[in-house]
């Protein structure tokens, strides 16, 4: 009796798992490996070479966090809020962002709401190696939209944002975040949808709660057995 209980109690917890996987809004997440590059144009100039080379490793250990500060979010924010409100094809709507077209009207306060770019939807990662003049290492930058075709985009955004951001924030050096994401195509994009991951979940928790059922059962069962 109790065996057929855990049973059904187990089927029906694997069907409400199979709805809600169903029901499930998908989160598309793109994702880029990027090997990013930075350099002073200064560097091999022995004057400049030693404080260039110390605010450079300064630079490299706070990149990651720099990826998701505020200025950038808000960057990015402002560039694809803008993109969606123009006709323009994306690659040339980037391009005249890289010319300075909408560099030159950016406020950053103007940006009172990010919609698109916060700390629940990008995220970045570094793995880094090196030089004495050159540092170049790799920059995973993740987006996530409700498509695939958005979250291409988003990922795409989000490297602009952090490659103009780093040429005004630091002065002095070039990056290149971008060029290695100019090609949708680069852009991997993955579903927050797994099924075999939901029915597993609902299987344990169905499993746990007949278990539970179970015991309290045959706590509560005040009758003698022969």
């Amino acid at each position: 009796e109790n065996l057929i209980l855990i049973i059904l109690i187990v089927v029906l917890a694997i069907g409400a798992g199979a709805v809600y996987y169903k029901l499930q809004k998908p989160v598309y997440t793109g994702s880029e490996m990027l090997n990013y590059m930075a350099y002073y144009e200064n560097a091999k100039d022995s004057d400049n070479a030693s404080s260039s080379m110390n605010l450079m490793s300064v630079y490299i250990d706070t990149m990651v966090d720099f990826c998701t500060t505020g200025v950038v979010l808000d960057r990015a924010e402002y560039y694809y809020t803008e993109y969606l409100k123009s006709d323009a094809d994306i690659e040339d709507f980037i391009t005249e962002v890289k010319n300075g077209t909408y560099n030159q009207n950016y406020n950053p306060s103007a940006v009172t709401n990010r919609v698109y770019f916060n700390s629940s939807t990008v995220s970045s990662s570094l793995l880094n190696h090196g030089n004495d003049m050159i540092e170049s290492y790799i920059l995973v930058i993740t987006a996530s939209g409700e498509s695939e075709e958005v979250a291409k985009e988003l990922t795409r955004f989000f490297a602009v944002a952090i490659d103009q951001e780093c040429r005004d924030f630091f002065q002095g050096v070039e990056t290149y975040t971008y060029e290695l994401v100019k090609n949708t195509d680069g852009v991997s994009v993955s579903s927050g949808k797994s099924l075999v991951k939901t029915l597993a979940i609902f299987t344990l928790l169905g499993l746990v709660l007949a278990l539970a059922i179970v015991y309290l059962k045959v706590l509560l069962d005040k009758t003698v057995k022969d």
